[in-house]
């Protein structure tokens, strides 16, 4: 559905076009209509083949990524954690009995935000000119 509505866009877009330009030539209304069909016709076509041929190939999956982001959509109920990583590190933190440091009760309380510490940064050392050449 999705490629058939893509290529249809297209087709209207290329039959507004061309009657456009028929209209600024002063081409009679008969032939502005019948090139604007044509012109409708061929697009269309053309656009819904090269969309099935990019689906078939695999590049792309129009109606395919519909149905994900449906799957998607579904939120977690309340309470649970969002996904599997949350759900092991809550069992941890319960089976060792460790408290939830300050910034964590912080972050929970501001909806998952934690700032950036200095210590949970990665730090990189430049390397020396002899090392890069």
């Amino acid at each position: 559905m999705v490629k058939f509505t893509l290529a249809l866009l297209m087709a209207v877009i290329a039959a507004l076009t061309i009657g456009v330009a028929g209209l600024i030539s002063g081409a009679r209304i008969s032939t502005i209509l019948l090139r604007g069909l044509g012109g409708w016709f061929v697009a269309l076509l053309v656009v819904w083949l090269v969309l099935f041929i990019v689906e078939a190939r695999g590049w792309m999956g129009f109606d395919r990524n519909i149905e994900l982001m449906a799957e998607n959509e579904q939120a977690p109920e309340d309470g649970e954690p969002s996904d599997a990583s949350d759900a092991q590190m809550a069992q941890a933190g319960a089976e060792t009995g460790e408290a939830a440091s300050p910034q964590e009760e912080q972050a929970d309380a501001a909806g998952g935000f934690q700032p950036l510490q200095a210590q949970q940064l990665q730090h990189m050392e430049v390397p020396s000119d002899s090392e890069a050449s």
